[in-house]
């Protein structure tokens, strides 16, 4: 059954109203009419079976008649902090990142990023990355909806306080310490900010930079991947380690 966003404020007295373009995917693309089922699931990824009561062109009423807390919970709080790309590849990173189980994704522009906007457009783009991230969310699985951050400069980025959190850049040029030998001797904490660059990846000054406040450049091996690849991949590794994938 296909499920539908909504927020927790509309819920009144086990009576829901969805508005906006879930009410016209409702109404208008599925054609759901009085009397018939629909799940809904919202933020924290609660879900709820309802029968649909009332249905207007823009908002559709419906009777709530059971709820379930959510299910699936993280073993690992994981932050990607991504920097800007173009905006296709932009739009595959939040839409993979969501369905592989992040937690918050705060994009930022690094010196070698290409797209370079001003605050009204990079407002605009932080809404439609959400939007991306609530449908994901719809088809991955009932768990709490990542937030995106609005987007910062990586010099306000690496000074962000995340306590408690392993943080680690992604840097092409480490070859080291690579993210198997970090995971090996110290196993997957509880915690975990990942850096990813732009296509062009990060200047050597912006590392140091990075390793002053406190992040650990890290190489993902033998492998110089494409910046939409490296957060997939990382993600993936992190996932299998906890056992909640493969």
């Amino acid at each position: 059954m296909r499920r539908f966003y909504i927020e927790n404020k509309h819920i009144i007295n086990n009576t829901v109203v969805v508005k906006g373009e879930e009410a016209r995917h409702i109404g208008r693309v599925l054609r759901l009419k009085r009397n018939d089922n629909i799940l809904l699931f919202d933020r924290e990824g609660n879900t709820y079976t309802g029968i649909i009561i009332d249905r207007k062109h823009e908002e559709v009423k419906v009777k709530v008649i059971d709820k379930k807390k959510r299910r699936l919970t993280n073993k690992t709080n994981v932050i990607l902090c991504q920097a800007i790309t173009k905006a296709k590849k932009m739009d595959f990173i939040v839409q993979k990142s969501t369905e592989l189980g992040v937690c918050r994704i705060i994009p930022f522009f690094s010196s070698r990023c290409v797209p370079k906007w001003d605050s009204i457009k990079a407002s605009n783009r932080v809404q439609h990355w959400q939007k991306i991230v609530t449908a994901s969310v719809k088809q991955s699985g009932v768990r709490e909806i990542p937030a995106v951050e609005n987007i910062l400069d990586f010099s306000d980025l690496i000074k962000k306080d995340f306590e408690g959190f392993l943080k680690l850049i992604l840097w092409e040029r480490e070859s080291e310490l690579s993210l198997k030998k970090i995971f090996t001797s110290k196993g997957i904490p509880s915690k975990i900010l990942f850096v990813v660059g732009p296509e062009g990846g990060f200047s050597e000054d912006e590392i140091i930079l990075a390793k002053e406040d406190g992040f650990v450049p890290v190489g993902l091996g033998n492998y110089i991947l494409r910046a939409e690849t490296v957060p997939i991949a990382v993600l993936t590794i992190i996932s299998y380690e906890n056992g909640e994938l493969g």
